[in-house]
Protein backbone atom coordinates (compact mmCIF):
# COMPACT_ATOMS: atom_id res chain seq x y z
CA UNK A 1 0.00 0.00 0.00
CA UNK A 2 1.07 3.43 -0.78
CA UNK A 3 1.55 5.98 1.99
CA UNK A 4 -1.38 8.37 1.48
CA UNK A 5 -0.99 12.01 2.41
CA UNK A 6 -3.80 13.58 4.31
CA UNK A 7 -5.49 16.50 2.53
CA UNK A 8 -7.37 19.24 4.38
CA UNK A 9 -8.28 19.55 8.05
CA UNK A 10 -10.17 17.23 10.33
CA UNK A 11 -13.55 18.22 11.70
CA UNK A 12 -12.13 18.64 15.21
CA UNK A 13 -9.48 21.08 13.97
CA UNK A 14 -12.11 23.16 12.16
CA UNK A 15 -14.37 23.26 15.23
CA UNK A 16 -11.49 24.41 17.43
CA UNK A 17 -10.64 27.23 15.00
CA UNK A 18 -14.29 28.36 14.86
CA UNK A 19 -14.55 28.37 18.68
CA UNK A 20 -11.35 30.41 19.03
CA UNK A 21 -12.58 32.94 16.45
CA UNK A 22 -15.93 33.18 18.28
CA UNK A 23 -14.20 33.89 21.59
CA UNK A 24 -12.04 36.60 20.00
CA UNK A 25 -15.10 38.24 18.41
CA UNK A 26 -16.90 38.20 21.78
CA UNK A 27 -13.99 39.88 23.55
CA UNK A 28 -13.66 42.47 20.78
CA UNK A 29 -17.37 43.31 20.92
CA UNK A 30 -17.27 43.86 24.69
CA UNK A 31 -14.23 46.14 24.42
CA UNK A 32 -15.81 48.13 21.57
CA UNK A 33 -18.99 48.66 23.59
CA UNK A 34 -17.03 49.96 26.59
CA UNK A 35 -14.93 52.29 24.44
CA UNK A 36 -17.98 53.82 22.74
CA UNK A 37 -19.73 54.34 26.09
CA UNK A 38 -16.62 55.98 27.54
CA UNK A 39 -16.30 58.21 24.47
CA UNK A 40 -19.92 59.37 24.80
CA UNK A 41 -19.42 60.15 28.50
CA UNK A 42 -16.23 62.09 27.75
CA UNK A 43 -18.04 64.09 25.07
CA UNK A 44 -20.81 64.89 27.56
CA UNK A 45 -18.30 66.03 30.18
CA UNK A 46 -16.49 68.11 27.58
CA UNK A 47 -19.81 69.76 26.75
CA UNK A 48 -20.26 70.62 30.43
CA UNK A 49 -16.88 72.35 30.49
CA UNK A 50 -17.70 74.21 27.27
CA UNK A 51 -21.00 75.37 28.76
CA UNK A 52 -19.13 76.53 31.86
CA UNK A 53 -16.82 78.61 29.67
CA UNK A 54 -19.78 80.07 27.78
CA UNK A 55 -21.47 81.04 31.05
CA UNK A 56 -18.30 82.70 32.36
CA UNK A 57 -18.04 84.75 29.16
CA UNK A 58 -21.73 85.62 29.46
CA UNK A 59 -21.23 86.73 33.07
CA UNK A 60 -18.31 88.92 32.06
CA UNK A 61 -20.44 90.67 29.46
CA UNK A 62 -23.55 90.99 31.68
CA UNK A 63 -22.29 92.34 35.00
CA UNK A 64 -21.92 88.91 36.60
CA UNK A 65 -25.49 87.73 35.88
CA UNK A 66 -26.14 84.13 34.88
CA UNK A 67 -28.04 83.35 31.67
CA UNK A 68 -31.74 82.70 32.12
CA UNK A 69 -32.96 79.16 32.62
CA UNK A 70 -35.50 77.78 30.16
CA UNK A 71 -38.34 78.18 32.67
CA UNK A 72 -37.27 81.61 33.95
CA UNK A 73 -36.84 84.12 31.13
CA UNK A 74 -36.77 87.06 33.54
CA UNK A 75 -33.61 86.10 35.48
CA UNK A 76 -31.20 87.27 32.78
CA UNK A 77 -31.19 87.59 29.01
CA UNK A 78 -30.95 84.35 27.05
CA UNK A 79 -28.03 83.42 24.83
CA UNK A 80 -27.90 84.31 21.14
CA UNK A 81 -31.21 84.27 19.30
CA UNK A 82 -33.32 83.78 22.43
CA UNK A 83 -31.97 80.26 23.03
CA UNK A 84 -30.78 79.06 26.40
CA UNK A 85 -27.56 77.10 26.87
CA UNK A 86 -29.21 73.66 26.78
CA UNK A 87 -30.88 74.49 23.45
CA UNK A 88 -27.54 75.64 22.07
CA UNK A 89 -25.92 72.36 23.08
CA UNK A 90 -28.63 70.16 21.65
CA UNK A 91 -29.21 72.06 18.40
CA UNK A 92 -26.43 74.37 17.35
CA UNK A 93 -22.90 74.18 18.63
CA UNK A 94 -21.75 70.90 20.11
CA UNK A 95 -22.04 67.25 19.28
CA UNK A 96 -24.54 65.75 21.70
CA UNK A 97 -23.98 62.09 22.57
CA UNK A 98 -27.01 59.96 21.81
CA UNK A 99 -29.65 59.87 24.54
CA UNK A 100 -27.73 62.12 26.94
CA UNK A 101 -29.84 64.98 28.30
CA UNK A 102 -28.69 68.33 29.63
CA UNK A 103 -30.46 70.55 32.14
CA UNK A 104 -29.58 74.05 33.23
CA UNK A 105 -31.14 75.50 36.36
CA UNK A 106 -30.75 78.84 38.04
CA UNK A 107 -31.35 79.31 41.77
CA UNK A 108 -34.23 81.58 42.76
CA UNK A 109 -31.84 84.20 44.13
CA UNK A 110 -29.79 84.10 40.89
CA UNK A 111 -26.53 83.33 42.72
CA UNK A 112 -26.08 79.69 41.70
CA UNK A 113 -26.41 77.95 38.34
CA UNK A 114 -26.29 74.18 37.84
CA UNK A 115 -25.61 72.34 34.61
CA UNK A 116 -26.40 68.63 34.74
CA UNK A 117 -25.91 65.87 32.16
CA UNK A 118 -27.81 62.59 32.52
CA UNK A 119 -26.89 59.34 30.76
CA UNK A 120 -29.45 57.08 29.08
CA UNK A 121 -31.53 54.82 31.33
CA UNK A 122 -29.47 51.99 32.76
CA UNK A 123 -26.10 53.51 31.86
CA UNK A 124 -23.60 54.64 34.51
CA UNK A 125 -20.68 56.02 32.50
CA UNK A 126 -19.52 58.76 34.84
CA UNK A 127 -16.94 58.60 37.62
CA UNK A 128 -18.11 56.47 40.52
CA UNK A 129 -20.58 54.55 38.29
CA UNK A 130 -23.06 57.41 38.32
CA UNK A 131 -25.72 58.18 35.72
CA UNK A 132 -25.35 61.96 36.13
CA UNK A 133 -22.62 64.54 36.29
CA UNK A 134 -23.16 68.12 37.30
CA UNK A 135 -21.33 71.40 37.46
CA UNK A 136 -22.33 74.05 40.00
CA UNK A 137 -21.37 77.66 39.35
CA UNK A 138 -21.58 80.38 42.00
CA UNK A 139 -21.70 84.10 41.48
CA UNK A 140 -18.52 85.92 42.44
Amino acid sequence: MKNQKRKGFTLVELIIVVVIIGILIGIGTMLYSKVTTDAAANTALSNLKTMESAIVVYQTEHSGAFPAAADDATAAPNFTGGKNIVTLVSEDCWKKPADFTYTYTLSTDGNTATIKVTAPTGATPFEGDKATAELVLKKN
